[in-house]
């Protein structure tokens, strides 16, 4: 068709407009089109920011926050989009490593005391009782580890720092989960960088990918032993992510700093295994996160594609897939606009979406990847719950003609851009009569044991909604169901339970209560072979129905009888009352005392056994014993921290009525005396022997009284301080320090700011953490030509040298010696950030072992620089 435009370009301006516009809005609604890049959800409050995500063998999310607030454990349920607060671990599970032991139960190893300063503690939580299992310790504390489930089920711990003083922890260990024990791997002490990233290889050994450049394999049997594998291409890949997209086959992605784009991958089925470039990402990006899809496809969302160590100025929204069979990225839709960096986490969903929370927001959003608009997906009809090794086993569906990939991922357990539990694993199928027959993987190096999500694709890559099944060398019949179960209210807000065990083969017993005898909700777990139970804090002259079930780590039983009770008119012992608030107070205490007036208002007189407060809380009271009828007494309270952050404490009153114990709920926080912001001063890299810009350290005092005899140093000769601070700091008041960087060798380089005063706690230290940068480095220093013929040029042997400097690099001059000579491309000056190259050729003038040396002469603090060289001649 032919559209005559008229003969005068005044005409035609407007109209040639009107089309351009037409197509830009129609190339955007083509690029947001969600069957082609997906679409992500609105941004939702959370009430913590997620900074340890973990999908559960129930399908709901557990996760908990950074800092202060990491002993805070809450439960998301994707279906409803509900919280539900999670009892405490009973430490600050912050910063820790997490993996699933094959029962699924969640192993948590290390934490946080501060910054850069580890625990020790281990703890296990079980989704199924909702209770936290305390383990013993490991040898030393453990900050930022990484655990790794290994073939046999065992979980290998690694890395950690202790202290800044102790550094990070050489020794692996493994937990045993047969014996609830550690196994130290002696033969095997290694510096490994924070939260490595760490793989069950298909050889029976651990893979290390990263974050540095040297790759290994472990072996953990016996005392343990490294073994090399080799370099990746890039370097190092600091907050970089990794994972297995298939088994043995490992994607290694962006990193570094300032951020880069590059993707390498290595498979460790192959001999020697090595590690070679793909397709690098349309974004460079650290802090970001990487997810396996259901057909095996990879997700990485967030990060930062500015230089710094979490540049918030630089955030990357849209989200990119790398697709193993092409190598080849494709973006796909842009997330709300929510940088998702450092402390950002991202998981896989049981429906196939994507979960993105955390960094410095306490909220998260969804992304439903294209394959979620097809016109319909495959089903899962019905699934086993539980498979051995190599055990064939039937998946009902409708689908099962059209089904061409079945895959499972295990549980995601993800922090600080590594997910510790992620690999994927394709199973061969074969369709029959009303679904398929699958098999699952031979061995635990292929596929560790544990719950996996099952998905069946099919041929336009859409899957189904994932059936959870845990894999496993063997697994546990259920329990039977307890009986007799029988309820007696003794009281207006108790009831008392009694139950029949007929197991031998139980964990425990889950207890369910209801209102309206028909909707039932777990209450309660006990462990070992309980057969009562008191439920308190009811409702007075109400009716509560109560039924229990057996469980142990694989099954749980059916339902015991249903017992009512009805609940009397009142308590015979009340608190006024029942909870005290003590707000913040200054470490380590104590507060003023909060008083509770205690009432017997029984006709009988009470004997009290004890009145005692958990830690950190302390009681007096006047209460005799026995507390005559009708008669009062206080209890005082009061609150002495040890340390900062929320704290949560009872007391706890034990006498002979019969809604005996009762208890009165207590909170508080603990605050520092002398406060920093910020709590650490990481500088990242600065050339050896030069200044970094200052940065700011604001003390406050937060007491009130003035904070005297203020001294300020930092130490070693690293970081130098400034600062405004008076000799006396008046209540509330601030002052300032000004801290620079000036590192006197390479590598990493660690100090302290310290402020001795007058306050509880002094001294009071700021963490300092840089990275001395050399200011040039030349690639490789020395080399070995082997033997060449005398009288014959060897084949030339390229050094690159780069200048690190801000500034350029002048080359005084560059000379060979001995049967070395050398070209380069360096020129006069190296501009900052560039490369040039020093070619060197060996020419042997004799027989036997010839030696030599170039000399760089240039304006750097670390000239002269010396490459070493030797050879044979033959």
């Amino acid at each position: 068709m032919l559209i005559s435009l008229g003969k005068t370009g005044a005409a035609r301006v407007p109209f040639l407009r009107l089309i351009w516009i037409s197509l830009l809005l129609v190339t955007a609604a083509v690029a947001q089109d969600p069957t082609q890049v997906g679409q992500w959800t609105a941004t939702s409050d959370w009430p913590f920011a997620a900074v340890h995500t973990h999908v559960l063998p129930t399908g709901k999310v557990l996760f908990w926050p950074a800092f202060d607030l990491g002993d805070n454990p809450t439960l998301w349920d994707p279906a409803t989009g509900s919280f539900t607060p999670v009892p405490m671990a009973g430490w600050n599970i912050f910063c820790a490593g997490h993996a699933f032991l094959p029962n699924g139960q969640l192993l948590v190893a290390g934490g946080h005391v501060a910054l850069n300063y580890g625990l020790p503690n281990a703890v296990i939580y079980d989704p199924v009782a909702n209770t936290w299992i305390q383990q013993p310790n490991m040898n030393a504390g453990r900050w930022y580890p990484t655990n790794t489930t290994l073939a046999n089920g065992d979980v290998l711990v690694v890395s950690g720092q202790i202290t800044p003083t102790g550094g990070n922890d050489l020794l692996p260990q493994v937990y045993q989960t047969a014996t609830g024990t550690w196994r130290d791997l002696t033969s095997a002490n290694l510096y490994l960088p924070l939260y490595p990233m760490m793989f069950q290889a298909p050889n029976g050994k651990v893979f290390t990918a990263g974050p540095q450049q040297m790759s290994r394999y472990l072996d953990t049997t016996g005392t343990g032993a490294w073994s090399g594998v080799g370099n990746s291409n890039f370097g190092l890949r600091d907050y970089g992510a990794a994972v297995m997209y298939d088994v043995g086959k490992i994607l290694l992605v962006g990193g570094a700093n300032p951020p880069t784009a590059t993707a390498e991958i290595i498979d460790l089925n192959t001999t020697p295994a090595h590690w070679q470039y793909t397709a690098s990402m349309k974004s460079a990006r650290r802090q970001a996160n990487a997810t396996i899809l259901p057909d095996g496809r990879v997700l990485v969302t967030g990060g930062s594609s500015g230089a710094g160590f979490d540049n918030y100025s630089a955030p990357v929204h849209t989200a990119e897939v790398w697709d193993p069979a092409t190598g080849h990225w494709n973006n796909w839709a842009t997330a709300p606009n929510i940088y998702r960096g450092y402390h950002s986490t991202a998981v896989l969903l049981p429906d196939g979406r994507v979960l993105s929370a955390g960094g410095s927001k306490a909220s998260g959003e969804i992304f439903s990847p294209p394959y979620l608009f097809a016109p319909s997906r495959p089903a899962i009809t019905t699934a086993p719950t539980s498979v051995t090794f190599g055990q064939t086993f039937f998946v009902a569906t409708p689908d099962g003609a059209n089904i061409s990939q079945v895959s499972w991922i295990r549980l995601p357990a993800t922090t600080h851009a590594f997910n510790q539990n992620q690999r994927i694993n394709f199973l061969t199928f074969t369709p029959t009569d009303g679904g398929l027959n699958v098999t699952a993987p031979a061995d635990g190096n292929h596929a560790p044991p544990g719950h996996y999500m099952l998905f069946l694709v099919d041929q336009n890559k859409t899957p189904s909604v994932a059936a959870i099944i845990r894999l496993d060398s063997s697994i546990q019949s259920a329990p039977a169901a307890p009986t007799n179960l029988s309820a007696a209210a003794v009281s207006g807000g108790q009831v008392n339970l009694i139950w029949t065990n007929t197991a031998n083969n139980q964990t425990g017993i889950l207890i369910e209560r209801s209102a309206d005898g028909t909707n039932f909700n777990q209450i309660a777990s006990t462990i070992g072979a309980a057969t009562t139970y008191s439920d308190t804090g009811l409702a007075a002259t109400t009716t509560y129905s109560y039924r229990v079930r057996a469980y142990n780590a694989d099954a749980r039983s059916n339902y015991s009888n249903v017992a009512s009770a009805t609940t009397t008119t009142g308590n015979p012992v009340s608190l006024t009352p029942t909870s005290l608030k003590f707000g913040a107070q200054i470490v380590p205490g104590p507060s003023q005392a909060l008083a509770v007036t205690m009432t017997n208002q029984q006709s009988v007189d009470m004997n009290i056994a004890s009145i005692a407060a958990s830690a950190e809380f302390a009681q007096t009271n006047d209460c005799p014993t026995p507390l005559p009828a009708g008669q009062s007494c206080t209890i005082s309270v009061t609150f002495a921290p040890q340390s900062t952050g929320p704290k949560v404490g009872t007391v706890t009153i034990t006498d002979d009525a019969p809604n005996s114990p009762q208890t009165i709920s207590l909170t508080g926080s603990g605050m520092l005396a002398v406060s920093f912001t910020p709590t650490s001063l990481p500088f990242g890299n600065q050339v050896l022997l030069t200044s970094s810009i200052s940065k700011k350290v604001v003390v406050k005092n937060n007491q009130d009284r003035p904070l005297s005899t203020i001294v300020v140093s930092a130490a070693p000769g690293d970081f130098t301080q400034t600062n405004n601070c008076p000799t006396s700091l008046v209540p509330g008041g601030s002052c300032n320090v000004f801290v620079t960087f000036t590192p006197q060798a390479t590598g990493s380089r660690i100090g302290a700011l310290t402020v001795d005063d007058d306050a509880p706690g002094s001294v009071q230290t700021v963490p300092l953490t840089g990275f001395g940068v050399a200011p040039v480095v030349i690639t490789p220093i020395a080399f070995s030509y082997g033997g060449v013929h005398v009288g014959t040029p060897s084949t030339p042997k390229d050094f690159l040298l780069t200048n690190k400097q801000t500034v350029p690099l002048t080359i005084t001059s560059i000379t060979a010696s001995g049967d070395y000579s050398q070209t380069n491309t360096c020129g006069s000056s190296v501009a900052p950030g560039a490369q040039c190259t020093i070619t060197v050729t060996f020419t042997p003038t004799a027989k036997g072992k010839r030696t030599g040396t170039v000399v760089i002469n240039d304006s750097s603090v670390t000239s002269p620089h010396i490459l070493t060289l030797q050879g044979s001649g033959t």
